[in-house]
């Protein structure tokens, strides 16, 4: 498995700028939310230092679990294009005599869906956490975690368009009607 999120910034971008699919929407989706999440941890590390007692301690745990979501969402930014291209490999081989079945198309579909949802959920996650910094942070890093919730929230509407446009193309109805609820609670 190619691993984007060791690249450099400049190496990502130009692989997602190339005539290749992937990596595509769902890794740079995820890229960004390991970006916002980042910021967020900047904010509650810089905060961290001036916490006291009780304070300092749990401030201290949410950043540890701040940064678990942190490495999940690199972890998506690799796993997206993974399924993104069994997909794809499995429409080509549609043409081929090696056709896929409708419900082993549905079965990628629902993986590929599945890794945006885990991403929306991730997001959601780090969300709430970094909106709890707001109370102790002062000045101009009370901009850093408007920054760190825009992208964010970038993140999850990104995260929410490509999903749909995997679960519109299911053949299943009750696999369909199942992750357009799970999508709906979601956001």
């Amino acid at each position: 498995m190619k691993r984007y999120s060791n690249q450099s910034l400049r190496r990502f971008t130009e692989e997602l700028s190339s005539k290749s699919p992937v990596p595509s929407g769902g890794s740079m989706s995820a890229a960004c939310a390991a970006l916002g999440i980042s910021l967020g941890l900047m904010v509650g590390k810089m905060t961290l230092a001036k916490q006291k007692g009780r304070q300092k301690s749990q401030l201290s745990s949410k950043l540890l679990a701040l940064d678990k979501l942190r490495l999940k969402a690199l972890d998506i930014v690799d796993c997206d294009p993974v399924v993104f291209e069994e997909l794809m490999c499995a429409y080509g081989s549609r043409k081929s005599r090696k056709a896929k079945s409708a419900k082993q198309l549905d079965c990628l579909l629902n993986q590929c869906c599945d890794v945006q949802i885990k991403l929306i959920s991730v997001s959601q996650g780090a969300r709430a956490i970094i909106s709890s910094f707001k109370s102790l942070v002062r000045g101009s890093l009370v901009d850093d975690l408007k920054i760190s919730d825009i992208v964010l929230s970038a993140a999850i509407r990104a995260a929410l368009i490509t999903a749909n446009l995997n679960v519109i193309v299911i053949k299943d109805s009750t696999l369909r009607k199942k992750l357009t609820v799970q999508l709906n609670r979601l956001v």
